[in-house]
């Protein structure tokens, strides 16, 4: 997965717009990406602190672990370049729109939009793999959707700074 700061969209959408879930999620792509592209281990242990933060142990665990799986499988199966942008920035891009649903509907009732989106990131030899680590992931995180504003550790959204 080769990411860039280049704006894809017009208009992108706000990032304070999102649930706090969806925050962490993208801060967490944003800060992996450039920990993997720049040798950066201090964006992968921020990402760590973070869902430690607005989860309980056992689920940060399952949740980096499904993170990790998920950003290696896309990276290494990309079927273009993905686009993204700084961990701070305040926009959110296609690309990152398209994870954040792919995550959303693969933890849901929505199997056929997963595939579709999975189909879309991928090459068709790693879709099964795609939406496993997309469901995992989103299994994870489910306590903090469900939340809303409070992790179950009740801290407020967990979110990475």
């Amino acid at each position: 997965m080769t990411a860039t700061d280049t704006d894809l969209a017009a208009d992108p959408a706000d990032a304070a717009d999102r649930t706090p879930a969806d925050r962490l999620l993208l801060t967490a792509f944003r800060r992996w990406v450039v920990g993997w592209r720049d040798c950066r281990i201090e964006e992968w242990v921020a990402v760590w602190t973070a869902f430690h933060d607005a989860l309980p142990r056992d689920r940060a665990a399952n949740a980096v672990r499904a993170l990790e799986g998920l950003f290696s499988t896309i990276g290494l199966n990309a079927r273009r370049t993905l686009h993204h942008h700084q961990p701070r920035c305040p926009c959110v891009g296609p690309d990152e729109e398209r994870l954040l649903a792919l995550i959303g509907a693969a933890g849901g009732a929505d199997p056929r939009t997963a595939e579709a989106l999975a189909g879309a990131l991928v090459r068709p030899e790693a879709l099964a793999e795609t939406l496993s680590r997309a469901h995992a992931l989103a299994e994870a995180i489910r306590p903090l959707r469900a939340a809303g504003t409070q992790s179950e550790n009740g801290n407020r959204s967990g979110l990475l700074h």
